[in-house]
């Protein structure tokens, strides 16, 4: 499960460079065996949390779609309840 919030974390990470990441680069980027990447994309996917394409793996259009909502949300309520949900005041 660590490697698959790993993989998850990198394509959220640099989620507006709006680049697919092939499974190689996944590899390197966590040390780990191109099979045990394969493994865990498969689990991603099965889950909807990323989605494969001809040049790489990317996130879902449920993630997508969940942030976009969760920023319409923030855009709606007041700094200071901000700091209520979050304990400090949250930055964009």
């Amino acid at each position: 499960m660590r490697k698959a919030l790993k993989i998850l974390t990198h394509l959220l990470d640099n989620a507006e460079s709006l680049n697919a990441v092939s499974a190689r680069e996944f590899a390197d980027a966590l040390k780990c065996p191109q099979s045990t990447v394969y493994s865990k994309l498969r689990q991603l996917i099965n889950a909807g949390l990323i989605t494969h394409t001809a040049s790489g793996y990317i996130l879902s259009e449920k993630i997508i779609t969940a942030g976009q909502k969760k920023m319409a949300a923030l855009s709606r309520i007041k700094p200071t309840d901000q700091e209520k949900i979050y304990g400090k005041p949250y930055k964009r």
